[in-house]
């Protein structure tokens, strides 16, 4: 990255853009001081039924005060994924994902509590599962159940959310939440559905980090977000080792 920068050239960084915060932070320090562009990879921000559903939010729908996410993927034997100074394992390479949409929906977290550790596979001397509980600033509450507790054949994603005016969820395989349905709890016999068809997130990414070049505009997955994804998920396995509840 460093090289990249120091060349001009704007940088798309996948996900995660470190695996420390040291890292972290001497990236989006090279970037800025360089004048280029960095945008993180985080995809579901970029996904139509997350941005679709991120509006209901901040109209219609109201903030969601609950919300509880099944995030669990399948068998990945590759020793980068799970090494501590690498893909950090699955809550650091892939769980990140979800830390970041929960922040993209709701604000920075406040505290976080996990349980977890090497559940599924003793290969790795990694955290391989866990069951994530976090408070916002602005009050609401998440759960998540992540890691490597499903196979790739059965593997979905799901987000369920609940406010004083509307319960519903999103639903679909891993990584193609392609299914939404709510109902108003005014009417809760009526059933709200929509479905997309290309959810993944990846083509519109890609699109608006090209936009923002051309436009001269901050992405809207900058450096500041990969930090602040990273630091929950730092937070999240030092609850776990610790048995602690971490305030950030």
């Amino acid at each position: 990255i460093q090289i990249a920068a120091e060349n001009k050239i704007n940088i798309l960084c996948e996900k995660p853009m470190a695996s420390n915060m040291e890292e972290a932070l001497r990236i989006v320090e090279v970037c800025k001081n360089n004048g280029v562009k960095l945008m993180i990879g985080f995809k579901k921000r970029f996904s139509p039924t997350y941005r679709f559903l991120k509006k209901c939010f901040e109209n219609e729908f109201g903030k969601p005060n609950w919300l509880f996410i099944k995030f669990a993927l399948g068998k990945v034997d590759k020793d980068w994924f799970w090494e501590e100074n690498n893909g950090g394992g699955a809550i650091i390479e892939n769980t990140i994902h979800v830390l970041d949409l929960l922040i993209f929906f709701l604000g920075l977290p406040e505290r976080v509590y996990a349980e977890g550790g090497k559940l599924f596979q003793e290969k790795y001397d990694q955290i391989d599962g866990a069951l994530i509980t976090i408070k916002f600033k602005n009050g609401s509450i998440a759960s998540i159940g992540a890691g490597y507790a499903s196979e790739w054949s059965i593997a979905e994603e799901e987000i369920c959310f609940a406010n004083e005016k509307v319960a519903g969820k999103v639903k679909g395989r891993f990584d193609f939440p392609n299914i939404l349905q709510y109902v108003f709890r005014k009417e809760p016999e009526k059933i709200y559905r929509k479905r997309f068809s290309n959810p993944a997130g990846f083509k519109e990414e890609i699109e608006h980090f090209i936009k923002c070049i051309k436009e001269n505009k901050e992405p809207l997955a900058n450096g500041e977000d990969g930090i602040n994804s990273l630091k929950l998920a730092l937070a999240i396995k030092k609850s776990i080792k610790e048995e602690r509840i971490i305030l950030l």
